[in-house]
C-alpha cells in the first residue's frame, strides 16, 4: 500500500485568478486553511496563474474542499513565459478533494484552468502543486486504513502559538502504522519538521495507485518501535494519528 504525502504551495508563490468575489480572494488558496475558501464570481469557468518567482519542478497537483461538480474539467499548463501554453495534465474530477500525478517539469509559470456548469461559484479551499512524498509502504493492520468517521471538537494552533478549537462533523480519522527501514525513518522527521508537528496540515495519500486524498493534520505520532525482522536485522514500526481539516468543518464566512 504505497502512499505518500504534498505540501502547501510555497507561501511567496504570486496567484491571479481571472475571477474572484473580494471576500473571497485568491490568496486564500496558499493560507494552509481548507476552510478559508478562494471563490471565483463564475460557476461556469475559472483560470489561476501561479509564478513561483523561479522554476521549481512539480509531479503533482491537487485542489482541497472544492465545490467542483462531476461534469467540470480541469487543465493545468506549465512554461517558462507567462501565460504557459504546455500541457502537463488534465485532472479528472473526485469530489471534494481530488489530486492528479503527472511527469516531473520544472518551470516558473503554471495555469490552471476549470470550466464547469456549477450553478454556485466556483470555490476552492486550497490549490496545492509541487513534489509529493512517497511514504513507506504501510502496514494492513485490520481496519486502521480505512477513514473511520470523527465527530468532534478539536484544537488548532496559529502559526503564532495561539490555540483555537472548531467542530467536526464527518471529518475522516486514519492511524496508519508504516513498516520502515533505516534511513527510511528521515521520511517522517523530515514531514515533522515541515508541518511544524501538528501545527500545518498536509495532503495525506493513502494509496497513490488510487485517487483518494485529504487534507489532514497530525494529532500525534508514536515513537518508533524497532522489530526484530524474521531473517536478522531491524526494523522500525512508526505510526501516526491523523485527523482530516477539510471535510465535515464549519465553514468560516
Amino acid at each position: 500500500m504505497p502512499g505518500a504525502y504534498l505540501l502547501h504551495l510555497p507561501t511567496g508563490a504570486t496567484l491571479t485568478a481571472s475571477s474572484e468575489d473580494a471576500a473571497y480572494p485568491v490568496d486564500n488558496l496558499k493560507d494552509r486553511q481548507g476552510w478559508r475558501v478562494f471563490r471565483a464570481t463564475s460557476g461556469t469557468a475559472v483560470s489561476i496563474s501561479i509564478d513561483f518567482g523561479t522554476a521549481l519542478s512539480c509531479d503533482t497537483v491537487a485542489l482541497v474542499n472544492h465545490n467542483l461538480t462531476a461534469g467540470a474539467t480541469m487543465s493545468l499548463k506549465a512554461g517558462a513565459t507567462s501565460p504557459p501554453s504546455s500541457v502537463v495534465a488534465t485532472p479528472a474530477y473526485r469530489a471534494h478533494d481530488l489530486w492528479k500525478a503527472f511527469t516531473a517539469t520544472a518551470a516558473r509559470y503554471w495555469l490552471l484552468e476549470i470550466t464547469d456548469a456549477n450553478p454556485a461559484a466556483i470555490q476552492i479551499g486550497q490549490l496545492l502543486l509541487g513534489t509529493r512524498v512517497s511514504l513507506p509502504r504501510a502496514r494492513r493492520i485490520g481496519e486502521s486504513y480505512k477513514p473511520a468517521t470523527m465527530r468532534q471538537n478539536i484544537t488548532g494552533e496559529t502559526y503564532g502559538g495561539g490555540k483555537y478549537s472548531y467542530h467536526l462533523h464527518s471529518a475522516r480519522g486514519f492511524n496508519p502504522t508504516f513498516r520502515v527501514l533505516g534511513s527510511q525513518i528521515d521520511i517522517f522527521d523530515t514531514l515533522d519538521a515541515a508541518v511544524r508537528g501538528d501545527v500545518i496540515p498536509f495532503l495525506y495519500i493513502p494509496d497513490d495507485t488510487e485517487s483518494a486524498a485529504y487534507w489532514v493534520r497530525k494529532e500525534m505520532s508514536f515513537e518508533p518501535v524497532e522489530i526484530d525482522k524474521a531473517g536478522g536485522g531491524i526494523v522500525h514500526d512508526y505510526q501516526m494519528m491523523l485527523i482530516e481539516e477539510s471535510r465535515g468543518l464549519e465553514v468560516m464566512e
